[in-house]
């Protein structure tokens, strides 16, 4: 009889460890992780800034081609995928991929795309207008920019932009920067297209 009630107490004390147990399993389970991309911020909302994923930050610059010397905000093409290119007349590679952001403009209507001339390159002759016809870029809805030389902070730099060229900054219709191509010259039409493409979808 004392065998049975030792044996008793024993599976008492057995099934009271296996039940909690298996609740601290459970409450493991049901735990989420919050590392989302591997960083632990997957549900933080975007904030302002320079690098993909941030909110890009608003920027003011001149449009030529314009009779009423008027200025361009990114606010000004909200809703719409926008691709935002730094470049300047001496700056070969920028010269060399331009053909892709008139072709980008052509094919793609629902993309905006923005060409800002450098705030610190700007030729002695001051004519980045007429370089910009004589290379017959203007067949094209590209809005051709001049960032401006006089303000405190150049959209250039706005958009985290590190002394080099060409420059380039896809933003999304929700105005998230979606890809960049930092100081490397684009080689082909498709390298241009597809982050746009993903950009829109």
């Amino acid at each position: 009889m004392k065998k049975f009630k030792i044996f008793i107490m024993f599976m008492a004390a057995l099934c009271a460890v296996s039940a909690v147990a298996w609740s601290g399993c459970a409450d493991n389970e049901k735990q989420p992780s919050g590392d989302i991309g591997g960083n632990g911020q997957g549900n933080e909302e975007p904030t302002v800034g320079t690098e993909v994923g941030d909110i890009c930050p608003d920027f003011s610059v001149k449009t030529y081609f314009d009779a009423n010397d008027g200025s361009f905000t990114l606010d000004d093409c909200k809703g719409k995928v926008t691709v935002i290119n730094f470049w300047y007349t001496q700056c070969s590679p920028c010269i060399s991929e331009m053909p892709y952001f008139v072709q980008l403009s052509n094919e793609q209507e629902d993309v905006q795309v923005l060409v800002v001339h450098s705030a610190t390159n700007i030729p002695k002759d001051g004519k980045v207008s007429d370089f910009i016809e004589d290379k017959g870029w203007t067949d094209s809805s590209i809005i051709f920019c001049q960032d401006d030389p006089t303000a405190d902070v150049a959209a250039y730099d706005t958009l985290g932009g590190v002394d080099s060229f060409p420059y380039t900054v896809v933003i999304d219709a929700e105005g998230i920067i979606a890809h960049k191509f930092d100081s490397a010259k684009i080689e082909s039409y498709d390298e241009l297209l597809d982050p746009v493409l993903d950009a829109m979808k």
